[in-house]
């Protein structure tokens, strides 16, 4: 009497979002390890900078898990965790040049 509904299957991940979602969680221990030493940052005190930081490293899980989550629906959600690493890329850079 009742028919069992499948539901549709899922597309293959594309190549591109599979190598950036490895790379994101490969990223993710050192993010973890530092988003518990973020708040050293306002030793120095309330700065903005100290709370660049802080942001930076805490909101990192959420963009990859924002990532992960709709890594088939959108796909170019994969490279949302850039947010993350261009502030600290530009401020080692900064650093460099000091």
């Amino acid at each position: 009497m009742l028919e069992t509904v499948e539901p549709p299957p899922k597309p293959p991940l594309k190549a591109e979002v599979k190598v950036a979602l490895t790379i994101w969680f490969v990223l993710l221990p050192p993010f973890l390890l530092f988003a518990g030493l973020a708040p050293m940052a306002f030793d120095a005190g309330r700065a903005p900078a100290a709370y660049l930081v802080v942001a930076i490293f805490w909101t990192y899980p959420i963009t990859l898990g924002v990532a992960f989550a709709q890594r088939r629906r959108r796909p170019g959600l994969v490279w949302l965790p850039v947010i993350n690493t261009i502030p600290l890329v530009w401020a080692g850079l900064i650093w460099l040049t000091r």
